[in-house]
Order: structure tokens, then sequence, then C-alpha cells
């Protein structure tokens, strides 16, 4: 006996069916994954962001608690390769240490130097412990970046919570440290708001899914109340 076999296969319809609904799971798999993607670069630029902000704000109220002379804003001068002018950005002398922040400076490392092109540095009081007024870039010995590549710290402000404004000559006193750090290049952020030191309106990321996976802003405050002298 001669078995007749059914060789009907997928009709054009049934092909171009599967098709379309095998392209959209695939295309669905594919955005999903891209996401995915997204969101984990972004957690990478929130916690390295966070880590580094955390070491300037460590170092910082370590030097506020262990200083006698509580904080000296005495500013830094330098001169802006652009323009030729002579600049002033905040300078401060806490504990044995000098501070100088470039506010809203996106840094580069690969074109870094220690006179303009920084975003904080950090470096010893002279030999002499006394806090050069103004400072000089020629006053930083070994001077240490603390941001990385593309970051800037948006605004660094250190308060004086008894008299309310910074007073060297008073000591045992509190300190409020309010400190922004953000990572990203200009077009990561909301129009507008990269380079804001205002801290009533500070930097926006974009949403995520216009590219700010490559964006972070992380704001930290403390108070500190400098260490009384013996005796």
């Amino acid at each position: 006996m001669i078995k007749k076999y059914n060789s009907k296969g997928f009709t054009i319809t049934e092909l171009v069916i599967a098709t379309a609904v095998f392209s959209v799971v695939l295309m669905l798999g594919v955005v999903g994954f891209v996401q995915i993607g997204k969101q984990f670069y972004k957690g990478v630029s929130v916690s390295q962001t966070r880590d580094i902000a955390s070491q300037i704000m460590n170092a910082i109220t370590s030097d506020i608690r262990l200083s006698q002379g509580g904080v000296q804003n005495v500013g830094f001068q330098t001169t802006d390769p652009t323009t030729g002018t002579t600049t002033s950005l905040d300078g401060y002398c806490i504990g044995n240490h000098i501070y100088v922040v470039h506010t809203s400076y996106l840094v580069n490392l690969s074109q870094h130097d220690n006179s303009y092109k920084f975003g904080i540095l950090q470096a010893p009081l002279p030999s002499n412990n006394n806090c050069p007024q103004p400072i000089q870039p020629s006053d930083l010995v070994n001077p240490v970046e603390m941001l990385g590549d593309n970051m800037r710290v948006s605004f660094l402000l250190l308060q004086n919570q008894l008299a309310g404004n910074l007073n060297p000559s008073v000591q045992n006193l509190s300190f409020l440290t309010d400190l922004m750090v953000t990572y990203g290049d200009d077009g990561a952020f909301t129009t507008g708001t990269a380079q804001s030191n205002d801290p009533l309106n500070p930097p926006v990321c974009n949403s995520v899914a216009s590219g700010s996976q490559f964006c972070a802003v992380v704001r930290l405050t403390s108070t500190t109340s400098v260490a009384p002298t013996g005796g």
C-alpha cells in the first residue's frame, strides 16, 4: 500500500506574520538590553561620583575637626589662559592643607595643570604653616587633583554656624560643609544647568533615555565641630 504524505507547507501570509512577530520580539529584546546597559552605566557613574564626593568631604571635615584655626577663606589668584586676565578662585586653608576650588570647571586629566585647568586641588600648607593670603599657584607644593576625569565641583560652601561666616580667629566652632560634585559633559544635563553653581538651581541630568547614563549629581552635607584646644 502506498502512503500519501501531506506536503502542504507555510503560506506566504503565515511566513510574513511569523517574521513580523519574531521581529517585534527581537526588537523588544534589543530595546530591553540597551535599557539595562544604560541603567548599569548610570549606576557606575553615580557610584564613582559618590565615592569621589565622599573622599573630598571626608578630607575637608577631617581637617576642620583637627584644625585649631577653623577655616580661612583667602582666595586663589590665577590667570585665565584664554583671556590673560587675573582670576580669583575659591581658596581655603583648613588644618594642615590648602584647598583650591575651580567651581564648574570640567576636569580633563589629559589637559590638566595646577594653575587653572583643575577641579579641586589639595596641597600641604607651606613649611612655615602660615596660610598665604591670597594663595598663589607657587604656594601649592605637590598638589593633588581630588576629582576624577569628566567631573566638576558645582559648589563647595563652608559656613561658620556660630558667626554665619568664616572666622579664622574663633576656635571651637561648628562648620557646615555643603558639597556638590557632578559627572558628565554639558550635553548630559538639562539645558542651562550643567555649569550651575547655585544650590537653589543645581545641575539636573537628562533622562536615561536621552543619553544621561554618563551623568551623575551627588550632593553631600556635613556639620563638623572644631576640636577644642587643650588646657
